[in-house]
């Protein structure tokens, strides 16, 4: 895994009244996942007889950029290999004491990996960083944003307009069959573009009532004109899509199945099969207020948002798989209070309560539970959160402690599952798995023990369980019983041991080290608790000199080169041909890299 990141910032006064900042940055990684040269299921390979490579490739045969369209050839030694760049500026007026004006516009390109996954038994997880797979998903994405803030001061009042504007535009492929053949994959250009609006009164006067009131608007529109290429590798899809199976448009053109294709076959795109081809809307207007009262030590605070939100999705294959209905939206008004209070003691320490409600909103998919394409609607999900807290500061503050108690309740909580659906191939629905509690315990410290020495501390306890009649619809469209099981991703414990060293070497020299061990307890891939990831511990090692203009520092991430998953998920074993079924397909994490940084300021 090869690594350089350059980046830079100026910042420049304008005059008496501001300043411009610009930052700039350029990443290269190679990645640290490789792909094998894969031997297919029909019997080719990536190399011919001479020892050339027969799929096109460019530089050091490592990477091919596709520009004919035809993404079977895109077959990369390195899945993961990343370039990206961007640019930020930002500017800060202050026209006069009263009226001031913050305002930032990025640029970025993107061209990196997508969905690079390692297929894994989860009896027997080896966290390899090598693949057998003969497509290599990329994410081609071009992002700009920019946002303003303007405030003036009125003697009593403090009014301020804030507004952001974000426009991403992606080529996302993804590897759906998940093999060592070029079967068929999927390919997703996508667009969105976020708008946000909020006018905000902040009181302004000394006394003891503090109030802030808003008017708040988005609006978030998204396209995904995705499509599945079926490539002449008959062998692959003669399991999954047979003659006067489903796809009877691929009839013609599938072929016989037993015999191996050519080459050409293997390298043609055989049908870009229309998939996920949907546009997506959803907007939210809302008014919201926030008041505190404090009263000696005691500090009482309320706040309600009344959020009025709509979602739609507009289903272009709804002609094409004879639905009968391409356009759905659903929507309500929700409204969410908040409250908090707060007791002061006099040597600092502050012991607080809060409840607040939040919600996710619902919208659509594009199948159904037993993967059949219609569009199918997943409800909102509410989440009421209690939280009790204390933070303090010990032996005249050298050491600082924060500990919380806090309880969650969730109804119809939302969960992104991948299914085996009716057409053939793989998609994500998201379904409301039913409700759920969560609760626990989270604490940290900070000790300063001298001058050069300080120690850091944190842990975190989670118990989390579904509720009785909690059902969901398996990666094979089954339905499940999940009652009383662990929901997915949610680690038991958590928890961060560190050391923190400082001393000078002379007047304009200091040394520096940090040692970190961070820990995660098990957890589940999938809402049936069938398929666990144990417990790991990551340690991260830094050591460096600065002084005032400069530094430079060694860095060591996972220093024993700990094997784990960021991410994963249960995947249908039919989508992968000759595997078993539900394969963990998950995001490895960064095994031990060795960095040095500089840095200079002028």
């Amino acid at each position: 895994q090869n690594m350089v990141n350059v980046s830079g910032t100026v910042n420049i006064p304008v005059s008496s009244i501001g300043a411009i900042r610009v930052f700039g940055f350029h990443n290269e990684d190679d990645g640290f996942v490789f792909d094998n040269d894969p031997s297919r299921i029909n019997g080719r390979s990536n190399l011919d007889d001479s020892g050339i490579w027969p799929l096109p490739l460019v530089g050091d045969g490592t990477l091919y950029v596709p520009d004919s369209g035809n993404s079977a050839e895109a077959w990369m030694r390195y899945p993961n290999q990343k370039e990206e760049w961007g640019l930020r500026g930002s500017a800060l007026f202050e026209f006069s004491p009263e009226f001031d004006l913050y305002a930032t516009a990025r640029y970025n390109e993107l061209d990196g990996g997508n969905n690079n996954w390692r297929a894994d038994d989860p009896r027997n997880l080896t966290y390899s960083p090598e693949r057998d797979l003969t497509f290599a998903g990329r994410n081609v994405r071009e992002t700009f944003g920019a946002s303003a803030e303007l405030t003036y001061a009125f003697p009593w009042v403090e009014a301020s307009y804030l507004a952001s504007y974000t426009d991403a535009e992606s080529l996302r492929t993804t590897d759906l069959d998940v093999s060592s053949e070029v079967g068929f994959d999927l390919v997703r250009p996508e667009t969105t573009e976020v708008n946000t609006h909020e006018l905000r009164f902040t009181s302004q006067s000394s006394g003891p009532f503090e109030w802030i009131v808003g008017l708040y608007y988005a609006k978030i529109k998204n396209d995904w004109a995705g499509y599945a290429n079926f490539y002449d590798t008959t062998d692959v899809l003669s399991a999954v899509i047979s003659p006067s199976d489903t796809l009877n448009i691929l009839d013609g053109v599938l072929g016989d199945p037993v015999f191996p294709p050519t080459f050409l076959q293997e390298t043609t795109v055989r049908v870009p099969f229309p998939f996920e081809n949907r546009y997506r809307e959803r907007e939210n207007k809302a008014v919201f207020f926030t008041t505190s009262y404090r009263l000696e030590d005691w500090e009482f605070g309320f706040g309600l948002r009344v959020d009025d939100w709509t979602a739609d999705t507009l289903d272009r294959n709804a002609t094409l798989y004879a639905t009968g209905v391409p356009y759905l939206e659903q929507g309500d008004t929700e409204i969410l209070p908040k409250a908090s209070v707060s007791y002061f003691m006099d040597d600092g320490t502050h012991i607080y309560g809060n409840f607040s409600r939040g919600f996710e909103p619902g919208n659509f998919n594009l199948y159904d539970a037993a993967g059949t394409p219609v569009l199918n609607p997943y409800k909102k999900e509410i989440a009421d959160n209690f939280e009790l807290g204390i933070k303090t500061e010990l032996f005249n503050g050298d050491v600082s402690f924060n500990a919380a108690g806090f309880y969650i309740d969730y109804t119809d909580r939302q969960f992104e599952l991948q299914q085996q659906i009716a057409i053939g191939g793989v998609i994500e629905n998201i379904l409301n798995a039913g409700d759920s509690t969560q609760y626990g315990f989270e604490a940290d410290m900070n000790w300063i023990v001298s001058d050069e020495l300080t120690l850091r501390a944190g842990l975190g306890l989670v118990e989390a369980e579904f509720g009785d009649g909690s059902l969901v619809n398996d990666v094979n469209s089954q339905p499940s019983d999940v009652s009383g099981k662990t929901p997915p991703w949610i680690s038991d414990y958590s928890f961060n041991l560190a050391a923190d060293f400082t001393t000078p070497v002379n007047n304009n020299l200091d040394f520096r080290a940090s040692f970190e061990v961070l820990g995660k307890g098990p957890y589940f891939f999938n809402q049936e608790n069938t398929a666990e990831h144990p417990s790991y511990e990551v340690a991260n090692l830094f050591v460096g000199i600065g002084a005032d203009r400069w530094d430079l520092s060694l860095n060591v991430e996972n220093l024993f080169d700990t094997g784990y998953y960021t991410d994963g998920s249960i995947w249908p074993g039919d989508a992968i041909p000759g595997a078993e079924r539900d394969l963990v397909i998950g995001t490895l994490g960064q095994p031990r890299i060795v960095s040095v940084s500089a840095k200079v300021r002028f």
